[in-house]
């Protein structure tokens, strides 16, 4: 379609749990989830490709400062979603540092999303220039007045970045 919805829900619980809600969420329409690689044990649940065809992206790092244990593990979870059949990680746009590392280490196949652009301080091409695939721009959009206007000065912000 031309629309890609992903489940921003930041899933972390058991396996049999994350299971049964990825399941939920592909089948009410959604492209993809987003979960958290931090309690492990998530290779029978993601590897299972008969039953969950949803893209799938493990958080590894987040943007707000009181994330250090997150931070500490960087190298292990990026290490663990390796081992995944994953479609990407999640990465901050507020650390580049962290997303030039995941590009080089990460297979070039998996995609590279970044939040924290706009409301949490990172410029709308920023994570782009990193390496990130993707910036995640939803509270620029949703808490504008002309989500339009705000939507094409994101992408000439964006285009700026990349020249």
């Amino acid at each position: 379609g031309d629309f890609y919805f992903l489940a921003d829900f930041k899933l972390a619980d058991i396996p049999s749990i994350v299971k049964k809600e990825l399941s939920l969420i592909e089948r009410n329409g959604f492209d993809g989830a987003i979960l958290h690689l931090f309690p492990m044990g998530l290779e029978e649940v993601l590897n299972d490709k008969d039953n969950i065809s949803l893209d799938v992206f493990g958080l590894v790092a987040m943007s707000h400062p009181e994330a250090r244990l997150l931070d500490q593990h960087f190298g292990d979870l990026l290490e663990y979603s390796t081992r995944l059949s994953l479609s990407g990680v999640v990465l901050p746009a507020t650390k580049p540092e962290l997303i030039q590392k995941a590009r080089k280490y990460l297979p070039p196949r998996y995609t590279i999303i970044s939040p924290g652009i706009g409301a949490q301080g990172a410029e709308p091409g920023a994570a782009l220039k990193h390496g990130a695939d993707f910036e995640i721009v939803g509270r620029m959009l949703t808490m504008s007045r002309d989500p339009r206007a705000v939507a094409e000065k994101i992408v000439e912000e964006q285009r700026r970045w990349l020249r």
